[in-house]
């Protein structure tokens, strides 16, 4: 979770709102907040009551075809294990994607008290299909948080004029949206690239993990000639070695352009998960 979108959470938060009990779902007590990241699009709204609002918001990554939701605060606790898969429908029935998600706690403010915060991987398209929806239901086990949200077509349409302009800043062509089949494809799995002796030193004796995900230029070979670490950063070497293994072990099938020229093309990267368990 990087500090802008925890910011983001503290803000709309701290957002004057009036409870509003509901039988059939939290109702918004705030109005959504969009906030551009330097690397990223976030929009979230509080929902439920004034003294303990539950907050759900989203993060959209340029080029990605997954969105992350975020729960957190008030009704949110669902007591989830650390990670694990969430069922999600609507009032127009369920998500075609499964709502994988990881859990855990956090401080918005230093003296403040744990907060639970889940984040749920899914498709932006599947999700694009349930725009028009007016309420959202998370579910595990026997607990679940029902919110109405309202339609959310033009949340998302602002979100990806958010993720056009962001790419803008980067230099990169926005039309690039428009062809995602003009993004390269990695050779292999390319969980083979990240190995136990690449486990930044620091990192392990300090027992710490990490989350890293980046955004690559491919060029026409297939080779990873530029990478960006998107997010909070760890204060840590993940970053730097994430980005140092995909330039030196990424292979990539570049696209082809009309004339079946290999071109150059940039890719959100699978994230790269740092776990001590696995090393």
């Amino acid at each position: 979770m990087s500090i802008a979108l925890l910011m983001l959470l503290q803000a709309a938060l701290a957002l004057p709102s009036e409870a509003s009990p509901a039988t059939d779902g939290l109702l918004p007590v705030s109005k959504w907040v969009v906030d551009y990241e330097p690397d990223a699009c976030i929009v979230a709204r509080n929902f439920g009551d004034k003294n303990a609002p539950t907050n759900f918001g989203f993060r959209l990554w340029p080029l990605a075809s997954t969105m992350e939701l975020v729960l957190a605060g008030g009704s949110a606790d669902l007591k989830l294990p650390e990670q694990g898969q969430l069922e999600i429908t609507t009032n127009e029935g369920p998500m075609d994607d499964p709502g994988w998600f990881q859990s855990g706690e956090t401080k918005l403010k230093t003296d403040a008290k744990p907060m639970r915060l889940t984040v749920i991987r899914t498709g932006f398209d599947a999700f694009r299909q349930r725009a028009s929806a007016t309420t959202w239901v998370f579910a595990y086990k026997d607990k679940s948080v029902r919110l109405r949200t309202g339609p959310m077509t033009d949340v998302l349409n602002a979100l990806k004029d958010c993720e056009k302009d962001l790419l803008k800043t980067w230099k990169i062509d926005p039309a690039e949206l428009d062809h995602p089949e003009l993004r390269a494809k990695p050779i292999g799995n390319p969980d083979t690239w990240f190995g136990p002796a690449n486990y930044p030193s620091t990192a392990k004796a300090a027992g710490a993990e990490a989350r890293i995900v980046t955004f690559l230029t491919v060029d026409a070979t297939g080779r990873v000639t530029d990478c960006r670490a998107l997010g909070k950063h760890s204060g840590f070497e993940f970053e730097k070695v994430t980005c140092n293994l995909f330039i030196h072990y990424g292979r990539y099938a570049p696209p082809l352009d009309p004339t079946g020229k290999p071109v150059i093309s940039h890719v959100i990267a699978p994230p790269v998960r740092w776990q001590l368990r696995d090393y």
